[in-house]
């Protein structure tokens, strides 16, 4: 589950491609989304977050590479086309707290997701048939 005791600094950072188009050996019902969703959470260590300091200092310690730690870690979700959206919505947002990305992150990025899913399924010229749309999925994000 996401730590509630984290807040998100800075912006978050979603990229996205189609990573391959999957032919099925039997017929679909509708297309799929095979999602590899990767969560890069940096977060600042060693230094107290009380951000009523000198902003001079606060900026010095923010921008210093060696005051953040990054952790990764990635998991894959399967989900329908035609199902209904709060429900694919829904299935982001667990997969988004099982990586343990803040939950004030969570509506931004499932909509980034879910727009670029299905503007994927829309765009994908030999996508005439129903298929299977592998997308690798990589969000960034600094958290204090």
């Amino acid at each position: 589950m996401a730590d509630e005791q984290l807040a998100v600094v800075g912006d978050t950072w979603c990229i996205s491609r189609l990573h391959r188009v999957i032919k099925p050996e039997k017929a679909l019902l509708c297309t799929k989304f095979l999602l590899d969703i990767k969560a890069t959470i940096r977060r600042l260590h060693g230094v107290n977050t009380n951000f009523e300091d000198d902003h001079e200092d606060l900026i010095d310690i923010l921008l210093a590479e060696d005051k953040w730690s990054a952790n990764e870690n990635g998991v894959t979700v399967e989900l329908e086309h035609d199902d209904p959206y709060d429900v694919n919505v829904d299935a982001i947002s667990q997969v988004l707290s099982h990586l343990q990305v803040p939950l004030q992150a969570h509506e931004s990025l499932v909509d980034t997701i879910l727009f670029r899913s299905y503007e994927s399924a829309r765009n994908c010229g030999s996508c005439v048939d129903l298929k299977i749309l592998h997308m690798e999925i990589s969000v960034d994000l600094y958290v204090v």
